[in-house]
Parts: structure tokens; sequence; C-alpha cells
């Protein structure tokens, strides 16, 4: 179970090492041929990240998908950190060294 749950962790750092690298990707790399004077020679797989003729509006889709990985980097990295406070209790009720608090009753 404990391999299961740093496997698990691994797997979450990577993902938020890989969608954060995938979001700046979308907010820097930016190459529309056809915004150029250069319409003959243009071709589409000289484009990153363009998806219409506009600048502008590659802008927005760029800055939007952008914004979705870094939601999805931040939620992996969430889930990794709660996955590593769930290892290290289970691992301190394991050896005992949490005591277990019992709720004090309530006198009206």
């Amino acid at each position: 179970m404990k391999e299961l749950l740093v496997l698990s962790i691994g797997i979450l750092l990577l993902s938020f090492v890989i969608f954060l690298g995938v979001g700046f990707h979308k907010l820097t790399a930016y190459e529309n041929t056809y915004s150029e004077d250069e319409y003959d020679l243009a071709d589409e797989e000289d484009s990153v990240n363009a998806y219409v003729g506009g600048d502008a509006y590659n802008y927005i889709i760029n800055a939007s998908q952008a914004t979705a990985y870094f939601i999805l980097a931040g939620f992996s990295l969430i889930s990794a950190i709660a996955l590593a406070i769930l290892k290290e209790i289970k691992v301190l009720l394991i050896r005992g060294s949490l005591k277990k608090v019992e709720p004090e009753p309530l006198d009206n």
C-alpha cells in the first residue's frame, strides 16, 4: 500500500510538471505565418499555436488553454501534497506516535 501511495504521488508530481510546461508553452510559443505579408510562402506546418487568422483571437485561445493547463497543474500538486500528508499520518498511526483524541462531553 505504501508503494502505491508513493507511486501515485510521483505520477501526480510528474503530471504537475508536464501540465505546467504545456501551459507556459501555450503562453510563450506563438507563430502565425498567415499574419505576415508572405501569404504565398506560408505553410500550415509552420504555424505554432495558431488556430484562426487573427492574432488577437489566437492570443485569447492560447490564454484560455494555458489557464486550463495551470488549473490542472494546481490540482495535481494539491492532490500530491494531500496524498503525502495522508501517507505520513498513516505512518505515524502505524508507529503509534499519534494518539487518538477522545472528544470531551459537553456539559449543559
